[in-house]
């Protein structure tokens, strides 16, 4: 989209509040939500690189925080899980930013867009506020929460789905994948998971399994966040 200066300032003031953060900057914002096809001068890949490393960085201290006891190996499973592609998309939907990103016509708004974007974000926090700053903000909005989602670094996504619903008496989840571009040696596909026949999450990968597994993690972040009704709620 190409917004009005009315729809940029109320997309981030959305975003702003989302997040728990008041930007000093917001041109830092508004660069982190911009995708390269809305032909702005700047977007938000520079961010993006930043931002990895912030929340890296910010992941590593809070896992060491949290689990004392565990070896590196353990740590490095958590820390793997904690950032991925599939849980930052989770965090970033659950922030609502989709809603907020600036975009050229036609995009198609994956799941790894969406965790680029949560990357990008954090790197604006870390230049608009510091790292002092910045460690409260991503623990608060992101970090933590999907830390608090009871994941298990070593298990599927779509193996805790199907445990899922089969103890709320579900039938099992349905994907439906397709293949939606990139060369023979670089494939993308996209898959949507549906649960109860309503579509609960969507998700991409370089195959049909992460794109399975990516949509699965989408659906257990909504599910969770919707608490004991959540998979009542789904749709």
């Amino acid at each position: 989209m190409h917004p009005s200066t009315d729809d940029a300032s109320t997309a981030l003031d959305a975003a702003e509040a989302s997040i728990g953060y008041r930007f000093r900057e917001r041109g830092l914002l508004l660069r982190a939500l911009t995708h390269r096809s809305a032909g702005a001068g700047s977007n938000y890949e520079l961010l993006e690189f930043l931002g990895d490393s912030v929340l890296e960085l910010l992941a590593r201290e809070l896992l060491l925080e949290r689990f004392p006891g565990e070896g590196e190996g353990q740590l490095t499973r958590r820390k793997r899980s904690l950032v991925s592609a599939r849980a930052l998309a989770v965090a970033g939907r659950r922030l609502g930013l989709e809603k907020s990103i600036v975009s050229g016509g036609g995009l198609r708004l994956s799941g790894a867009i969406l965790a680029d974007v949560v990357e990008a974000v954090c790197g604006a926090v870390y230049l608009d506020a510091g790292i002092r700053e910045a460690r409260s903000v991503i623990r608060n909005a992101i970090l933590e929460r999907l830390l608090e989602s009871g994941s298990d670094p070593g298990s599927d996504p779509r193996s805790r789905l199907q445990e899922m619903c089969q103890a709320a008496g579900l039938p099992p989840p349905v994907y439906r994948v397709s293949r939606t571009g990139g060369p023979e040696h670089e494939p993308l596909f996209e898959a949507v998971v549906s649960v109860d026949r309503k579509e609960a999450g969507t998700g991409s990968g370089a195959t049909k399994k992460e794109a399975q597994s990516a949509a699965a993690a989408e659906a257990l972040g909504r599910i969770q966040g919707g608490g004991d009704n959540g998979l009542l709620s789904l749709g």
